[in-house]
């Protein structure tokens, strides 16, 4: 809709799923939280797949140094199974043609807004091949906990 095409016209090095708005919609006061979920989709935009790389994709790390800049961001391996999320991409195919894409990604690190022990969160993950060529951060989810 509207809002993702403005979210994605906002942060151009970015790709959300799917599916970003579902739970978006139901967090409380949301109008409370637009600094805090526009400051964090900013921190990843510009510095999330930089910061990752300058660790030689070490996530435990560069999970740390965005803690330093953020509320705080965690892994959540305990929940993978419920950590996937939607994402549409373009592939070309013999002759040229291009074939519209879903692929489900496990998108486990994450932001918490607006204070460590906030149920409130953007899960993410550093960047796909297929999916923005490698050259953009995934947003699998804004919202509460999606399990």
């Amino acid at each position: 809709g509207q809002f993702t095409e403005f979210m994605g016209s906002c942060f151009q090095n970015t790709v959300f799923s799917e599916d970003i708005l579902t739970a978006m919609k139901r967090i409380p006061k949301f109008r409370d939280c637009t600094k805090q979920i526009v400051f964090n989709l900013s921190l990843l935009n510009d510095h999330a797949i930089e910061i990752y790389e300058k660790y030689n994709c070490d996530g435990a790390m560069a999970m740390k140094e965005l803690s330093v800049r953020a509320a705080e961001c965690t892994g959540d391996p305990a929940h993978k199974a419920y950590l996937k999320f939607p994402f549409s991409y373009t592939e070309e195919k013999d002759g040229g043609q291009r074939q519209y894409m879903i692929k489900q990604v496990e998108c486990s690190p994450h932001m918490k807004l607006i204070r460590p022990d906030s149920n409130l969160r953007i899960y993410f993950f550093w960047f796909d091949h297929d999916i923005g060529d490698g050259k953009k951060v995934l947003i699998g989810h804004i919202g509460g906990h999606p399990y």
